[in-house]
């Protein structure tokens, strides 16, 4: 197949080697199959996220702000953003940009200097 494009019920149907129809019988439409299958595939994503915030924001005053899962869904999102204009973008610069090494590791100082207990402790 040619990716989503490419993603039309005779191509869908021609590589799981099946009848078309089930498409929509099963899912109403091609749009659903893929919503289907994309969300089949974030969710283990998500749940390990949410797990590690859990754990992270245990003793962390920002643990009133948000759930852990709404904030797994909010990172699972902006990953998938960042995914999807990294691959429309002819010059993906911008994409990559927020994937640069040295900016991961200021994000990563300062998200720890923010959810670190310790900072958070009263005096």
């Amino acid at each position: 197949m040619n990716g989503f494009a490419g993603a039309s019920e005779r191509a869908i149907s021609r590589e799981g080697d099946f009848d078309q129809a089930l498409i929509f019988d099963h899912f109403g439409s091609v749009w659903n199959l893929l919503l289907a299958e994309l969300a089949a595939r974030i969710k283990p994503w998500i749940v390990m996220v949410e797990q590690n915030l859990a754990r992270v924001l245990t003793s962390s005053p920002l643990r009133a702000l948000s759930s852990s899962r709404d904030l797994a869904f909010g990172i699972a999102a902006a990953d998938f953003g960042v995914d999807i204009f990294s691959h429309l973008q002819r010059d993906r610069t911008r994409a990559e940009a927020l994937l640069d090494l040295d900016l991961a590791t200021r994000w990563a100082v300062l998200a720890d200097a923010v959810l670190s207990p310790a900072r958070w402790e009263l005096r």
